[in-house]
């Protein structure tokens, strides 16, 4: 599947319509010829498809995301991704764990070598990252996922693979642009069953904090210095 450029605009959230930025955009659009030349083709496919607002595992559907601490901020819903199916969960003759996903294999095998280690998850990586930790926890320190697809929402699957994982979930702005809202509640719902379960999680929503104008595409907004030192100082916490 190739997405056309213009798609970028209205769905990362930096503006209604191509070449219209947001008033508040914290992206570069100055240089979005120069990102749009960097993008490669988007293939989908793989894992069957989660909740309304929450992910799936071992081909269970996600529920939708429940009651929340904090206010949803208002927008498009959006769907919380998709799950990846277990391939090998319990290893094979020789022990190796093996997920059925090229990119969790891949994952785990990296992790291997250099874990274990926070994973810094972003949008459609988060199933990987999931997955990864399910199959292989001891390898995953905690989880930052931003505005990420997949989000567990099954407090079963939360309480056994996620409750000893620092999670914290980070969001941007004008999600009446975006269909985020899915996501963000996914999100919110696997931090209060990750709370409920002993465990330790926070979801960062930059607007609440009065820091607005944030794309899906965070890491490359003008104020990413920022936001990667509020992601720092809660894992510190």
């Amino acid at each position: 599947m190739l997405w056309a450029n213009e798609i970028t605009w209205r769905r990362w959230g930096i503006g209604p319509e191509p070449g219209a930025p947001a008033e508040n955009t914290r992206f570069p659009v100055e240089h979005i010829a120069q990102f749009h030349a960097s993008m490669t083709p988007v293939i989908s496919g793989g894992g069957r498809r989660g909740g309304a607002a929450g992910g799936s595992f071992a081909g269970r559907r996600g529920g939708r995301a429940g009651g929340s601490t904090e206010s949803a901020p208002a927008g498009r819903r959006g769907r919380g991704g998709r799950g990846v199916a277990f391939g090998n969960p319990a290893g094979d003759e020789n022990g190796v764990v093996t997920s059925g996903n090229p990119k969790v294999d891949a994952l785990i095998e990296l992790l291997e070598k250099v874990g274990p280690a926070t994973l810094v998850l972003h949008s459609a990586s988060g199933p990987t990252g999931f997955e990864t930790t399910r199959l292989r926890p001891e390898l995953v320190k905690a989880i930052v996922a931003v505005e990420v697809t997949g989000s567990p929402t099954d407090p079963e699957d939360i309480a056994e693979h996620f409750a000893d994982k620092r999670f914290i979930g980070v969001y941007g702005d004008n999600f009446d642009l975006r269909p985020m809202q899915g996501r963000y509640e996914a999100s919110v719902k696997m931090a209060e069953e990750i709370n409920a379960a002993g465990g330790k999680a926070d979801v960062i929503w930059l607007p609440k904090l009065g820091i607005e104008g944030n794309s899906h595409l965070l890491m490359q907004d003008n104020n990413n210095d920022v936001i990667a030192r509020m992601i720092i100082e809660h894992l510190q916490r």
